[in-house]
């Protein structure tokens, strides 16, 4: 038997592990590894919900860009259409300036 074992609290006066002091243990193993597991998965489902919180920012961003250049966008289209109105407008028609009578 090994100098760690029976230096161990699990081994009786006679070098022998009861049963009883061994379920004990494996149940305390069990439950450590139990709090280990979960302590890592609360830690995954941390970071998880960080990174959905953190892309839903940017999304949230690329949005608020997108909505900003479609305003542009018909901004510019509205200038155009204004521009073309007050050309046909302003011009006269070519038949006009040599047809119409002049007095």
């Amino acid at each position: 038997m090994s100098t760690a074992l029976k230096n161990s609290y699990l081994v009786n006066r006679k070098g022998k592990v009861t049963r009883y002091e061994f379920e004990k243990e494996i149940s305390n193993l069990y439950n450590r590894l139990q709090d280990v597991e979960d302590k890592l998965t609360q830690k995954a489902d941390d970071v998880v919900i960080t990174m959905a919180l953190n892309h839903r920012r940017e999304i949230d961003q690329l949005q608020k860009q997108l909505n900003q250049l479609q305003n542009e966008l018909n901004r510019i289209k509205m200038e155009r259409e204004m521009d073309k109105s007050k050309e046909n407008v302003q011009k006269p028609s070519i038949f006009k300036r040599f047809f119409s009578k002049t007095k």
